[in-house]
């Protein structure tokens, strides 16, 4: 932001004051990156579903989701979004080593882009592929690599973390007040310190009824979410607990590659489940559509649904379109979903 004040919008300066261009290059960057998310996500999802019409519709679904306030503002959503969605298709394209650092730009971004270094690990040693005509010598080799890779998608979250310890610990701003427990604690996290001292966030400690209202705000994407995966693993629920590796004898492979239900959404699939539990148990839980703006599987469902029948398709619209409208309204007057 500063670097784009200073240099393309410098002129606007003497109009508006820094402060001001400060806030338009913010808007700016993250709606070019909103722009660039959407289109990453129809070239993955020409990638991972093999069905360019539903890919199309997801993309367009993406641009209305219901996040679409964080999408716009002076966010890190629309950074985020862009780069796990440019790691997974450098994955499905098998560039690795790029992947790896993208997903150490978003680690950095966001703390839960290391939840997305399971990509990695997933596609070079995990998924049932990755075995055939291999030694286990090779394996072995792959293993090593896929750690390798993990580690270089995490070091934006573990540089951030030593970056706050020094500041705060080693080096405090104010070095005559007491240190915070934070420092005391290991490993030290600067987010974690932060939602469980000032957001009271833990396992079922928004479970109050003073927070109805907020889960039912969240019930729509929940709701969405259960039935997306349900759906997933109620097609083939032996393909989802062995990792893929085996298959319903019934069921066509010509058919379990494409769309929807394919098997390129096992991964996708996963990473779902993982952050529906820590949504609806651990953090606040009306933030979900901001997380899950940057969930493939969410926006693959929903066009899955819409691409049914005339009905379905107004409802997910509607719900989509409307969300994100009356989101709008709540943020800037700085109520939940915010």
């Amino acid at each position: 932001m500063r670097t784009l004040t200073q240099t393309v919008l410098r002129p606007l300066v003497a109009v508006g004051g820094e402060q001001a261009v400060l806030a338009v290059a913010g808007c700016i960057i993250s709606n070019a990156c909103f722009v660039a998310a959407a289109g990453t996500l129809y070239a993955l999802g020409q990638y991972t579903l093999r069905n360019e019409r539903l890919a199309y519709i997801a993309s367009l679904l993406f641009v209305f989701a219901p996040s679409n306030m964080f999408m716009s503002a002076v966010y890190t959503e629309s950074l985020f979004a862009w780069l796990v969605f440019s790691a997974m298709l450098c994955i499905a394209r098998r560039q690795h080593v790029v992947a790896s650092l993208l997903l150490c730009a978003s680690s950095l971004c966001r703390s839960n882009g290391v939840m997305y270094a399971g990509y990695l690990v997933w596609d070079v040693v995990v998924r049932r592929e990755a075995w055939i005509g291999k030694r286990w010598t090779q394996m072995v080799v792959r293993a090593v690599a896929a750690a390798g890779l993990v580690a270089v998608s995490v070091l934006g979250f573990v540089g951030f973390q030593i970056y706050g310890y020094r500041t705060h610990c080693l080096q405090p701003l104010y070095p005559n007040n007491p240190l915070r427990a934070y420092c005391d604690g290991l490993p030290a996290t600067v987010y974690g310190f932060v939602q469980a001292e000032y957001w009271d966030v833990g396992f079922l400690r928004y479970y109050t009824w003073s927070q109805i209202p907020n889960f039912l705000l969240a019930a729509p994407m929940i709701v969405l979410s259960i039935a997306g995966i349900y759906t997933y693993a109620a097609h083939d629920p032996v393909r989802l607990a062995t990792l893929g590796w085996k298959r319903r004898p019934s069921l066509q492979t010509a058919f379990l590659d494409t769309a929807f239900l394919g098997n390129g959404l096992l991964p996708h699939i996963y990473l779902w489940v993982l952050l529906l539990a820590v949504a609806t148990t651990t953090m606040h839980v009306q933030v979900i559509t901001r997380m899950f703006s940057a969930v493939p599987a969410v926006f693959w469902f929903a066009a899955h649904l819409a691409s049914k029948d005339r009905f379905t398709q107004c409802i997910v619209t509607g719900y989509f379109v409307g969300y994100g409208l009356v989101g709008v309204v709540l943020f800037s007057n700085f109520f939940p979903p915010a």
